[in-house]
């Protein structure tokens, strides 16, 4: 016959054997969903940022492009070979110095179109073997065929189309072959076809930014044109469609809000991350599902191994419990034989169920405290008690958060963000005179302005009367327009508060990140108390500043 001690132990190493396995089969669920969805939202969120980046790249060429255009169009002037020469000129001029200060550029030009019979037939330069730009003699446009892309494409692109584009890579026979890349746009005026106006620049750039994009550990980058055709892929030739890849990459599936294309290539199992780009070109970035897959698959592992310590664990302890627990018993059983023997003198005070019972609640005690208590722990840690933003713990992690991508600038690209400080006028002053009650109300309504204004930025409460908020994205964008209402806003509330401790008043100081004088984020943080601090010595004296540019600036 089987003891009391073998069927409770069994019983309850079987209770622990089912929990566990239904807690790692829940927890595989749990973790295959939230990692995988984790590494796809990572490859989502790399691939908007080297959208950004190349958009920037892109837009910079376009606004160069179109900055000359404007001009040559609006200074047009033909009435005289002197004056057709003078407007060359000008033209050529400004172009010099926007060509100078955009990236990448490896050729300019304004060519003329031949058939106006005007003497100046534009300019053309290139740094081609050369550190600075140079003058070259133009191509006999009227000696190749319109559709030779090679030699004249550059020029009857756009004057065919009418309208500006960016030309698919192509190799330059006018620059020995050389193979670049070309935003052009058609010049008129009063409707006639005046020349073309162009940048090129060196394919190599912009093939070496899409080799230094990394996307997990093997992944890679592919960039098309706007009909889908691939214009630089790691494997596979230029020009090839996208969708000879997959049928998943044809056109008819790259569109909507699903950015995640999963495919078969190579007889590797693979998943695209795609974005439309400024010019219509499309970035995919490629990473292979083992990759993505990896991370589940290792906590899986450590699942399981932390699965079998627990259930060895808990079969030693059930051992001990289950003695425990029978141990009364063995006792119980050695008084019954005493009492058999005629020992009446023996006694047992033992109430199992009370000690059980509240060994078994105390136990359930302590663990809903923990929990509670870790959850107060990490509130404290990084949330402000009073104003429910985050306090100067979160803001030093965020801080350096900051000084990580300055640092990897190289890698990831130059950061856009501003620091805006701001100081609570007058706290002690409404604490004493009216109580840290009323300082307290005073404090929460400034803080809910700041979040109100800049409502996409984090804020944080550095400590007493001091906030602090980072500004990326559309709000570093839009700072001017923000500050402006920010002290629009202080304004009403020092004239319309009915009581003293509703006004808000706070000096405020901006400052602009700038990668060719700060080193760290700590140094923006500094301009921007500067500021702070001049703004409040200027309410001291009654001064009412008016926000410009350059008090936003660097």
């Amino acid at each position: 016959m089987k003891s009391i001690r073998s069927r409770i132990t069994a019983l309850v190493i079987l209770a622990v054997v089912i929990s566990v396995l239904a807690i790692g089969i829940i927890s595989v669920r749990v973790i295959r969903n939230s990692e995988r969805e984790a590494s796809l939202n990572l490859l989502r969120l790399t691939c908007e940022q080297k959208q950004l980046q190349l958009d920037a790249y892109f837009d910079s060429i376009e606004q160069s492009v179109d900055t000359v255009l404007h001009f040559a169009e609006d200074q047009y002037n033909d009435e005289s070979d002197e004056a057709f020469s003078q407007y060359i000129s000008s033209v050529d001029t400004l172009f010099h110095s926007v060509a100078n200060n955009t990236n990448g550029v490896y050729t300019y030009y304004y060519r003329i179109d031949p058939d106006l019979g005007t003497t100046n037939q534009g300019f053309w330069y290139t740094k081609y073997d050369s550190y600075d730009f140079e003058l070259r003699e133009f191509t006999d446009i009227k000696a190749y065929d319109e559709y030779d892309r090679e030699h004249v494409g550059w020029y009857y692109s756009p004057k065919q189309k009418g309208y500006a584009l960016w030309l698919d890579p192509y190799a330059n026979e006018n620059l020995g072959g050389t193979k670049m890349i070309s935003y052009v746009t058609p010049v008129y005026h009063d409707g006639k076809f005046v020349g073309v106006i162009g940048i090129d620049v060196d394919y190599r750039l912009l093939e070496n930014r899409l080799k230094n994009i990394e996307a997990f550990e093997t992944g890679y980058a592919v960039l098309t044109n706007a009909d889908d055709n691939v214009i630089y892929h790691p494997e596979i030739k230029a020009g090839t469609p996208i969708g000879s890849i997959s049928d998943k990459l044809k056109k008819s599936n790259l569109v909507g809000a699903d950015q995640l294309i999963e495919y078969t290539y190579g007889n590797q199992d693979k998943i695209a991350c795609w974005a439309n780009l400024s010019n219509d070109m499309k970035l995919f970035l490629v990473v292979p599902m083992s990759e993505i897959n990896e991370t589940w698959h290792n906590l899986l592992g450590y699942v399981v191994m932390f699965s079998i310590v627990i259930l060895i664990i808990f079969i030693g302890l059930t051992t001990l419990i289950a003695n425990h627990i029978t141990k009364p018993l063995s006792e119980l059983t050695d008084i019954a034989r005493r009492l058999d023997d005629g020992d009446y003198d023996v006694s047992f005070d033992y109430d199992r169920d009370d000690e059980i019972g509240v060994l078994t609640n105390t136990f359930h005690q302590l663990s809903d405290h923990l929990k509670i208590y870790i959850g107060d722990l990490s509130d404290r840690a990084y949330k402000d008690a009073l104003t429910s933003v985050r306090n100067k713990g979160a803001f030093d992690v965020y801080l350096r958060k900051l000084e990580d991508r300055i640092a990897n600038a190289g890698e990831m690209g130059e950061p856009e963000f501003a620091i805006c400080m701001f100081d609570c006028n007058n706290l002690k002053i409404m604490n004493d005179n009216y109580g840290h009650d009323k300082g307290d109300i005073y404090l929460k309504n400034a803080c809910a302005l700041i979040c109100d204004i800049f409502a996409h930025s984090p804020v944080f409460r550095l400590g007493g009367d001091e906030f602090v908020t980072i500004l990326e994205g559309d709000d570093y964008t839009n700072r001017l327009e923000l500050c402006r209402e920010f002290d629009r806003r202080v304004a009403e509330s020092c004239e319309q508060a009915s009581e003293p401790w509703e006004t808000i008043d706070i000096a405020s100081g901006i400052a602009v990140y700038a990668a060719d004088r700060d080193k760290t984020a700590g140094e923006v943080l500094k301009r921007a108390d500067k500021r702070m601090y001049e703004d409040k010595a200027r309410k001291k004296q009654g001064i009412v500043r008016e926000l410009d540019e350059s008090m936003v600036s660097y």
